[in-house]
């Protein structure tokens, strides 16, 4: 008898992660982080149970809707990518934006967003 938890789940994340919604997702993530979406993906699939990985559509949608008082942290999807899609722990995500926070007295918002979601990829692939 195999049980389930013993087995390799990759295949079954797998087809979650090519399903049409979670492509999607899939996609706008890896264009808003500049990479490609078979490292998220890969990076998704090592990291994030099955439960998860079946919700992220919907979690994904809640984080959109759930608005932040700081226009920064906002943009930057600071609980987006730490509570609804967990990519990375608050703490890293807390460095990051003050970094950004920082960079933009300086450089503008929009040039502090850039280096920001650099960072977030940066966190992610290594």
């Amino acid at each position: 008898m195999e049980v389930l938890y013993e087995k390799d789940l990759r295949p079954y994340k797998f087809r979650i992660l090519i399903s049409a919604r979670h492509d999607r997702l899939l996609q706008d993530l890896a264009e808003r982080f500049g990479m490609s979406r078979q490292d998220l993906r890969k990076w998704m699939i090592e990291t994030f149970d099955m439960q998860l990985l079946e919700n992220l559509p919907a979690r994904y949608e809640a984080g959109l809707a759930a608005k932040e008082e700081d226009p920064i942290a906002e943009a930057l999807g600071a609980v987006l990518f730490t509570r609804f899609i967990p990519l990375l722990e608050r703490s890293t995500m807390d460095r990051i934006l003050g970094e950004v926070r920082d960079l933009a007295s300086t450089a503008g918002t929009q040039a502090a967003l850039e280096k920001g979601n650099a960072r977030i990829r940066e966190a992610l692939t290594t």
